[in-house]
C-alpha cells in the first residue's frame, strides 16, 4: 500500500478532500496510476477521509497550544500523523492542501 502511494504521487497524483484522488493537471501518468491502483475504491477513500480528518483535528490542536509547547506538540503530530503508517502520504499530502488553502504554515 505505501508504495502505491508513493507510486501515485510520484505519478502527480493529488490527495484531496474526501479521500479522493485525482490526477494532478490533468496528467496521464497520475490517471494511469489512480486506475491501476484502484485508488479511489471506496474503502480506500473512506479510510483516507478518515485519517484526514483526524490529522487536521489534531493539527488545530497542535496549533491552538501555547507557543512554549507547540514545539513538542509538533514533533509529537508529525510521528504520529506523517509516520510510516500505509496512508501517510496521503495525509501529509491532504494536510499541505489545507494549510496552503489557510495560508498558514508550520
Amino acid at each position: 500500500m505505501v508504495g502505491r502511494v508513493r507510486r501515485a504521487r510520484d505519478a502527480k497524483a493529488v490527495f484531496g478532500d474526501f479521500g479522493i484522488v485525482a490526477a494532478k493537471d490533468g496528467e496521464p501518468r497520475g490517471q494511469a496510476a489512480i486506475d491501476v491502483f484502484d485508488l479511489n475504491r471506496e474503502a480506500l477513500k473512506d479510510e483516507c477521509n478518515q485519517q484526514q480528518v483526524k490529522a487536521v483535528s489534531a493539527l488545530k490542536e497542535v496549533l491552538g497550544k501555547e507557543a512554549d509547547e507547540r514545539q513538542k506538540a509538533v514533533g509529537t503530530y508529525l510521528h504520529v500523523w506523517i509516520g510510516p503508517s500505509a496512508i501517510s502520504g496521503s495525509v501529509r499530502a491532504y494536510v499541505a492542501l489545507r494549510l496552503a488553502q489557510t495560508n498558514c504554515t508550520l
